[in-house]
This record gives structure tokens, sequence and C-alpha cells, in this order.
């Protein structure tokens, strides 16, 4: 049924309704079939519409009620309506109600002479701007009153709802057919919240009226089904819960709003559980590292295949007191093994290597953390006070000398025990020590036993306290900004042996080279790396060859040949913490066997030394701002920055 407005067609638009007669009416039928006689088609053009002869006598019949007469002409001379009824223009829905004319009968009758057309035509503008996803223009349809009576309101909602309800079974289908992936151990599509929100725009759906109400819940109800699928099917957390959240955002009310909102806190609680757990594993995991660490460096200092000052460099690049402290109550435990830990380090570098610098440093480390445990802070304080009166008697031993021979002095022993553990006999002396930390995912626990040793027991040791002073600062590559230049005790000399050199020796006064390299085959080819580099004086009578030993590895990484009198620069040293190996003599014979089963070696006065003390250690680094210069005075002489000790050539040539 096609709306035609006979006041329109007849051109009676601009006449008072109320002078309009019967005649009048004929008048313009009359003329109007005329012209349909007078065309080709026996037809006349309306709005797109072609009608006959016929079609206007029906027409004609409209207006005989006066009612409707006026109705039409009202809606003549309203344009934008009558123009919606007629072809389905829409600026009807963006006129300003200024722009109306005076209604001049009950707008309920003109809700029963418009609603059908209204109806139809509502219906195919907002079907077509939902399809499209025409936010804007369905916005402008529910701008304005909606012309239809009640009984034709499923007219004008028709399409929508029928397409809601298509779009309902499409989701269930989605949901079906991962329902059924999920059986079957398939992968769940990525792009499942795209696909949902191509179904639903929940924009457009919180436009429509209250009579949508239930086609909402549904949908909503839909999406919740899908959302179950991909928690329970896929296990998939974070989808679920989008598919949710964007469930939510419809208008809903009831029983369908409660259910969502009950699923959406009981995957809310899930992934709060599961980040807090893995919260809890990943500082298990970092600070159990960090406790196999020193559990790690206990072993090594008690087998002794570490070094104090390697320990000390393990634990500045290792452990954070700050982020230790910051860790939430929970978390305390971890703070008091690893503050036990540090404890039992400390005493153990002291038991093993008389190191006390490094044993304070590790112990005062161990304060620097925050633990709850009176018993265990008091504990790890007495060992401190230990440790200091320790150094006070050193410190003052040392003062007290002042050259050879060196003072032997008593290495009180510490206890590494940690409260409540039970003491063993002296006789064991040393420590039991057992550490596991229990996490909740990471199961390790730390239990310290060990032996309150009598402070008056232990072995006897020389305690000698040549300085090193090591400087790492942004520099070019030819700056020289640390040296290692300091006092050290007149007893570190050596005295030479007599010279065993045969008469007529072929290889008298031979000399390889500064920087020759005479040993490679022994110990490998030397390793380069950086612009950190150490000058060498060798300021005596005798050539010699310096080798470089790495700390970590015990391997020999550089051995260079410095002859007598004179200084090298050993340059491109690696990152790393070295001792030195250094072998002495003259005459240099390239095809003398030595101990390592290569040949080359000095023919008169050889004699070897080393100097691996802790204290002495080179430590040397390289980055991309900075590296360490220094140097080193070969051979034990007046204020030499390093102290050495005879070694044979077995020593010397282990590789």
């Amino acid at each position: 049924m096609q709306y035609i407005n006979p006041i329109e067609l007849f051109f009676l638009q601009n006449v008072d309704p109320s002078t309009i007669t019967t005649q009048d009416i004929r008048k313009a039928r009359k003329k109007l079939i005329a012209e349909l006689s007078l065309s080709d088609s026996d037809t006349i053009q309306y709005r797109g519409i072609s009608l006959n002869k016929s079609d206007i006598e029906d027409i004609t019949s409209l207006l005989e009620d006066p009612d409707n007469l006026k109705a039409y002409h009202f809606l003549s001379n309203f344009p934008t309506l009558n123009s919606f009824l007629a072809t389905g223009q829409l600026n009807y829905f963006s006129s300003n109600k200024s722009q109306h004319p005076p209604l001049p009968v009950s707008l309920d009758f003109i809700e029963k002479l418009v609603s059908p057309f209204f109806a139809e035509q509502f219906n195919k503008a907002l079907t077509t701007a939902f399809n499209g996803g025409d936010f804007v223009t369905v916005q402008k349809l529910f701008s304005k009153r909606i012309l239809v009576k009640p009984t034709d309101e499923s007219k004008a909602y028709r399409g929508i709802t029928q397409e809601l309800v298509n779009r309902i079974k499409r989701i269930e289908l989605i949901d079906h057919t991962l329902t059924v992936k999920g059986e079957k151990g398939e992968n769940l599509d990525e792009n499942i919240v795209q696909m949902l929100r191509n179904e639903v725009n929940v924009e457009i759906l919180n436009l429509l009226p209250k009579s949508f109400q239930a086609l909402r819940n549904q949908t909503a109800l839909a999406i919740r089904g899908l959302s179950v699928t991909v928690f329970n099917h896929f296990g998939n957390d974070q989808k679920a819960l989008k598919l949710l959240e964007y469930a939510l955002k419809l208008n809903l009310d009831g029983l369908a709003n409660d259910k969502l909102l009950a699923d959406k806190k009981q995957i809310d609680t899930i992934i709060a559980d599961r980040q807090d757990q893995i919260r809890i594993q990943g500082v298990f995991t970092k600070y159990g590292g960090i406790v196999k660490g020193i559990i790690d460096h206990l072993e090594a200092v008690k087998s002794k295949t570490t070094y104090p000052i390697a320990i000390k460099s393990w634990a500045i690049q290792n452990i954070s007191v700050g982020d230790i402290n910051r860790l939430e109550g929970e978390f305390s435990e971890i703070r008091d093994q690893i503050a036990i830990g540090l404890k039992a380090l400390s005493v153990e570098v002291w038991n093993q290597y008389s190191d006390i610098d490094v044993a304070i440093f590790l112990i005062d480390l161990s304060l620097t953390i925050n633990i709850q445990n009176s018993e265990l802070s008091e504990n790890i304080n007495n060992a401190k006070r230990q440790l200091s009166d320790m150094k006070r008697q050193r410190d003052s031993a040392l003062q007290s000398v002042s050259s050879v021979p060196k003072p032997n002095l008593v290495q009180p022993k510490l206890s590494s025990a940690s409260p409540k553990a039970p003491t063993q006999s002296n006789e064991s002396n040393g420590s039991t020590l057992l550490y596991l930390l229990v996490f909740m995912f990471i199961v390790f626990f730390m239990v310290f036993l060990n032996t309150q040793d009598d402070t008056s027991s232990g072995s006897t040791q020389s305690v000698v306290d040549p300085t090193v002073d090591y400087s790492t600062s942004s520099t070019t590559p030819d700056s020289t900004i640390m040296t290692m230049d300091s006092s050290s005790s007149p007893e570190k000399q050596y005295d030479l042996p007599l010279s065993n050199e045969v008469e007529q020796n072929p290889y008298k006064g031979n000399q390889l080279s500064n920087g020759a390299s005479p040993f490679s085959n022994c110990f490998g080819k030397g390793r380069y790396g950086g612009q950190a580099f150490i000058i060498f004086d060798n300021s005596n009578d005798y050539d010699a060859v310096v080798s470089l030993v790495n700390v970590s590895s015990g391997q020999t990484i550089r051995n260079e040949y410095i002859q007598a009198g004179s200084s090298f620069k050993m340059s491109r040293i690696p990152t790393g913490i070295y001792y030195l190996k250094v072998y002495y003599g003259k005459d240099w014979n390239p095809l003398k066997e030595n101990f390592c089963g290569t040949t080359g070696g000095f023919e008169t006065e050889e004699h070897f030394s080393k100097s691996d003390d802790p204290s002495d250690y080179l430590q040397v680094e390289n980055s991309e701002y900075s590296y360490t210069t220094g140097s080193v005075t070969l051979y034990a002489v007046p204020n030499g920055n390093m102290s050495s000790q005879p070694t044979n050539a077995s020593d010397f040539f282990n590789r």
C-alpha cells in the first residue's frame, strides 16, 4: 500500500481547507483525468508512482470525509513529513519544531491516518541504518516521536527485530562451533572478540526503545554463553573477560545483568589470583636465585675455589638491599634468609681467608637488610662486633710493624651459627651449613648449623696489608687515571739464588723483545678485549715473563716478555679479576725444554714468583664509557705496590 496525498495530487494545498467544496474536488479530478487521457500511457506520475484513472477515482474518495480532507491538507503543508510518508526521505527527522505547521486537527487523528505509512517507511529506514552500523541515522530516527499507533509498532520494528534474532542465533552458532573445537583440542580463534563486535553494535542497541529490552537481554546472555565456552574449553580468561565486559555495555536489567556481573566478578577474581601467583613466583625465582648464589659461594669459599674479592664483586652486582627491603611483609622470610646467608658467608670468608675487609663488607650488607626477627638481628650484630674487634687488633698489630720480619698473629675463628642452631664440638673446627628456602611454588629453605669455635683457637697466619688503589673512570685511551703505587713492607723482597751460569754459555745475554709471548704453545693464544691496560715496570736486573691469570677460570690469558730495567704496557685486557705469575732469569734459550713440555726458558738465575693474595688481585673493567688503567712494579722493591711469594716451575706452567 502506497501513500498518496490527494490534496497534493489535486494541487489544492494552497486553498483554505474550510472553503474546499465537493465541487472543487470534482473539478480537480476532471482536470487530472483529462491530462491522463492526453498521455501516451494513460497514466500520470506522482512521486515516482504511475497512476491510472481507476487510481484517481479511489484517491478522490479519500476526501469524502471532511476530517480526512483537513488531515491531508495539513500533511500537504508539512513537506518533510509528507515526503517521508511518500518516499522515505529523512528530512522530517532533522527538522525543528518551529518548521512544523500549526496542527488543525488532533495529533491522535493524524497518527491514525499516518500510522501504517509511517510504520512502513520507518521500518525500511531503521533496518537499513542498523545493518549498516549507521549510529547517526538510528539516533536521528529516534529523535522524533514515532507516529504509529500501538497496533502498527510491530510493523515499524519488523526488520530490525528479525535482524536481532538472526544475530543472536549466529552468536549461539559461534558458541556451539567453539564448543566442538574445544572438545577436539583445536585452538581458539584469536579474532573471537572482533567477530562478536561485528555481530553486536552496542551503541545502536542501546538506542532502541524499551520494547527491545528482552532482545537486549537475550543478546547479552548469548554473549555470556560464548564467554563461558571460551573460559571453560580454552582456558582463556582474558578473552572471556573481554566478552563479558562488552556484553555489560548493553543496557540490561534483571536476571541477565545479575548473571553477567556474577560471571565477571568470578573471572576478575581468577585473573587477580593468577597475577598474584605470577608476582609471587617472580619474587621467589629472583630472590631464590640470590639465596642459591650465596649457598654456592659459601661452598666455594669452604673449598677455596673462589676468592673474597670475587664474592664482594658478585654481591655488589646481584644484591640490591633497596629492592629487598621494599619486599612486602609476606616475603619477610626471604629478607631473613638472605641476611642469614650473608652473615654465614662473611664468617666463612674470615675463617678461610682472614680477609677482614670483605668479611666486614658482607656483614655490613647483611645488617642493612630490614629483618623482623630480633634474635637473628642480635646474632648478626654479635658477629659484626667480633669482626670489628679483630680488625682493630689487626690494625694495631700492623701499626707496630716497621719492617721484616712480619708479625705472626693468631687468627680467631668465627662461628656462622644461626639463632638456636645446635653447637658442635670445637674438634670439628668448622661449620655445617644446611640451606633450604621454602616458597609457595619454588621450594627452598635454609637452616644454618655451625660450630661456636673458641676465639682463641685457630691457625696461625701472617697478616700483611698491602694496599692497591684501583680506579675506573671515563678517560681517553692514552690517559692514565689509576696507579697502583703504594707502600709495601720491605720483607716482600726475595733473596735471589746464586748464579749457576755455565762458562761459554752460547745464549749469554740473549733476550726476547718486549711484548713477546714465548709460551703461547703452552697457555694458548692470548685473549684481548676492551681498552683497559696495565703498565709493568721491571725495575731489576732480570728479564721476566709475566703471566696474567684469571681468578675465576684459573686460565693464563696472557704471557709477555719484559726485559730487565724496562717497562711494558699490556693493553686490551678483558674485563675480569686477575693475579700474576712471573718467571725471572737471564740468557734466554729458545731450545730449552720447559716444565710445560714445550721449549723456551732462561739458562741462568731463573726463579719464579706469584702474587695471588686476594688483596693484590687486579680487577679490570671495560665499559662503553670507561675502562681500568694502572701500573704494577715487578719484583719486591721498597715501596713496591704488590706483594709476591716464591713459587716453582710446576706452578708457573700449570695450565
